[in-house]
């Protein structure tokens, strides 16, 4: 329960409410010293934008901006959409951090239309029923907001893709973006911007993606609310006498913007590949490189082999560059597998599992369910 109240609290947007902490009422604050170094982590809203979906994407540890398929791409590159001409459904789950019942859904449709690509995604996390407990109710059970709560945060996308030339991509995106609780929430606008390449050189591609560039947002709603009762106070706070609703001073935060780079080789394959053609096996190396206003510069690197476009190994390691996170390489090393599934004519229904080490957030397992034809 414990664990599942900090990792909500840490998606939530923060609030900065007027008056003195309790912190400094007991004698301890939270304000810096000349030792504490200055970090980005935790400083943006609607933080889960910063969750990766799609169970391939994963697998490879998040190295997949250059390979980005599928409904996935939606959320990896929306570029990558413009090289698809089939019509796509898809949806992927991740059960986030073992049996904190924290879900997060990514689900998407894509559809050409002539000469582009339009599709539209959805995109949520879901913490799952927490206790609430306030100043009055410490137990719970306030009778004006009712016994639990859930935080859920919610980004629906409408898509746009096209190709310049046969090789190269360019795509849109526009995003609506709400998080909170019931009583207290943040909204945001927000729009992506990507490309896609195909070098013809060695099976390499490049693709770039900057996402989450928009607007700031801050928590608002009955729960930041509080009403004064003027009409018989002594207190005159205000000079009126009558009931007056006040809202609490909550900090105005921006979106995670970030930049992501990424490159894949082709080391089995067609026959540019760097090692050897081979009709029946496939070997992609890919490097991401990944720079948020929330966090340092991650690389990352990752691993596939597909049989006959048909069975998919993979395998990726993620390189975090927080101050306090967990160096063991174990921490943010994921696997996983993928089957295509031929219905009829292009039909195909594929099934994808990826695998990821959290350290004490021990894991994420994610499943992802596409139709293609």
């Amino acid at each position: 329960m414990l664990r599942s109240l900090l990792i909500a609290l840490a998606l939530v947007v923060p609030v900065s409410v007027a008056g003195p902490p309790a912190f400094a009422q007991q004698g301890t604050t939270l304000r810096p010293t000349d030792e504490t170094e200055a970090t980005r982590v935790a400083t943006r809203g609607a933080a889960f934008l910063n969750l990766q979906v799609g169970a391939r994407a994963q697998a490879l540890g998040g190295a997949y901006t250059a390979i980005a398929s599928g409904v996935p791409a939606l959320y990896w590159n929306t570029a990558a959409t413009a090289f698809d001409e089939r019509t796509l459904l898809g949806a992927s789950l991740s059960n986030l951090y073992e049996d904190l019942d924290i879900q997060h859904l990514f689900a998407g449709i894509m559809l050409p239309i002539g000469i582009n690509r339009f599709a539209v995604s959805v995109n949520q996390l879901s913490s799952g029923s927490m206790l609430r407990t306030d100043e009055e109710f410490p137990e719970g059970n306030n009778p004006l907001f009712g016994a639990e709560f859930e935080y859920t945060a919610t980004a629906v996308g409408v898509h746009l893709s096209r190709l310049i030339t046969d090789r190269l991509a360019f795509g849109v995106a526009g995003k609506w973006i709400t998080e909170g609780i019931p009583g207290a929430k943040a909204s945001f606008i927000a729009a992506d911007f990507s490309v896609k390449f195909y070098t013809g050189l060695l099976g390499t591609n490049l693709a770039a993606a900057l996402t989450n560039v928009g607007s700031d947002g801050r928590i608002e709603g009955a729960l930041v609310e509080r009403q004064v009762d003027q009409r018989t106070s002594s207190a005159n706070v205000f000079d009126v006498r009558r009931l007056i609703t006040t809202e609490f001073s909550t900090a105005r935060v921006e979106l995670p913007t970030g930049f992501r780079f990424g490159i894949s080789t082709e080391l089995i394959g067609d026959a540019t590949a760097v090692l050897a053609p081979s009709p029946h096996h496939n070997l992609l190396l890919l490097m991401d490189v990944s720079d948020r206003t929330d966090a340092p510069m991650s690389p990352t690197f990752g691993l596939e082999y597909a049989f006959r476009d048909i069975l998919y190994l993979r395998g990726g390691k993620r390189f975090a560059n927080e101050e306090q996170i967990n160096r063991e390489f174990s921490h943010l090393l994921s696997f996983g597998a993928g089957v295509a599934l031929p219905v009829s004519g292009a039909r195909r229904i594929l099934f994808d599992y990826a695998y990821t080490t959290v350290g004490d957030l021990d894991n994420v397992q994610t499943f992802s369910l596409e139709l293609a034809f």
